[in-house]
Order: C-alpha cells, then structure tokens, then sequence
C-alpha cells in the first residue's frame, strides 16, 4: 500500500528570514536608545596598585613605606574604590616584610579619606 504524502509547510519556527519581528537598524547617534537609557549612569572605577601591581610587578615586597606616601595622590583621583587586599598580600607582609597586615590597613585607610577599600 502506497503512503499518502501531505503538501506541508515548512516549519519556520527557527527560520532568521522571520521579519514580522524585524528592528530597524540603528542609525549610530544613539537616538534609537534614548527612550531605555537613564538619564545619567555612573561607572566606578577601581584601582588595583595596593593590591594586583604590589603583588604583580613588585612581587609583594613593597612595604608600608613605599606605599604609604602615594595614598594621598591615589586619594584625591576620584576613583570609586582601592583595592587592597587579596592572594599573598596578608601572608606576604607577615612572612617576608616583617610588617602587620592589619597596621597596613589601618595607615592606607587613614590616607584614603575619599575612597572606599575593597579586597
């Protein structure tokens, strides 16, 4: 017994040629998001100098101070935050340095008046 074939469609659930729900292009001036953007965003800014380059490029063998006269300047940047701690930064002050951790801290935080710290 032959099998009856069916004209059928083609199912173009997943076809990209679908154009009912088409955008136009953006023209590039930014006008086709003013309706979503707010009106203002602030983006922080971290640096990671007491931390990633101390740990990085000095391989954590800068002591307090060698950074303690830069905390001011770092300061008066305007950055959102100062990151501070992280990977051998504690060890490396107490094991290598001879320096507490903690007094670091408390000198940089004492210097940072603007900034907030992060690890």
């Amino acid at each position: 017994m032959a099998e009856k074939t069916e004209n059928r469609k083609p199912n173009n659930n997943n076809n990209n040629n679908d154009t009912s729900r088409a955008q136009p292009a953006p023209n590039g001036n930014g006008a086709e998001n003013k309706e979503r953007a707010p009106a203002t965003r602030k983006i922080g800014i971290t640096e990671t100098c007491f931390r990633d380059a101390h740990q990085s490029i000095m391989a954590t063998r800068l002591k307090n101070e060698d950074m303690l006269p830069i905390a001011e300047a770092v300061d008066e940047v305007g950055y959102h935050s100062v990151e501070m701690w992280g990977g051998a930064t504690f060890d490396s002050a107490m094991r290598f340095l001879g320096e507490d951790p903690w007094e670091r801290m408390r000198e940089i935080r004492k210097r940072l008046k603007k900034t907030k710290m992060q690890m």
